[in-house]
């Protein structure tokens, strides 16, 4: 269950942290990419800081989160190395979105977030974007403790839950509703 908590927190920091997700909902095709296109989709993940936005993500993933683990499991570290397995795959994972951008969006489309990402406007929604998110996050988080129970209690109606796995639920709800005073907290500094 530990696990969960910390993919639905890594989740929500991305999705947080991200100002455009749209490419997310298909993998790119297998077909070759149009290469105006995804010059243009490089451009656009430059003119988006993409890369600066990833880095902050890694930084701040493990932040809000309680580090209680198991004996000998040094969950800080774990956070800190995970980071580094993220970062040693930032490449990829810009290729892989810059190929969904242009898979996507057309060439016109990618011009036109290319220049608003470019315009005063477009760099005033991205250097807000942390401001925004650290606006967001903390109402994010609370509402997080409604999000577990409700799909505790839905899972354990399809699924016949042992006492021991309503126990473990319990305290990844008391963790998650943690968090969420540690992110109200820190918002309030």
């Amino acid at each position: 269950m530990k696990l969960r908590t910390l993919l639905v927190a890594g989740l929500f920091a991305a999705v947080c942290s991200a100002p455009v997700i749209a490419s997310a909902q298909t993998a790119p095709a297998a077909t070759p990419v149009d290469p105006e296109r995804l010059a243009l989709a490089h451009q656009l993940l430059d003119e988006m800081n993409m890369k600066q936005m990833f880095h902050g993500i890694l930084g701040k993933m493990f932040e809000a989160m309680p580090m209680k683990s198991a004996p000998g499991f040094d969950m800080r570290q774990f956070g800190k190395s995970m980071g580094a397995g993220f970062e040693s795959a930032v490449p990829e994972f810009e290729e892989i979105e810059a190929k969904a951008y242009a898979d996507t969006f057309t060439a016109d489309e990618l011009r036109g977030a290319v220049a608003f990402y470019g315009s005063p406007s477009g760099k005033a929604l991205l250097a807000k974007l942390p401001e925004l998110t650290a606006k967001m996050t903390p109402a994010i988080y609370a509402v997080m403790p409604k999000v577990f129970a409700v799909t505790d209690a839905d899972y354990c109606k399809h699924v016949q839950c042992s006492t021991e796995m309503k126990d473990g639920f319990r305290r990844e709800e008391d963790m998650i509703a943690k968090v969420a005073q540690r992110a109200t907290a820190q918002s309030q500094h």
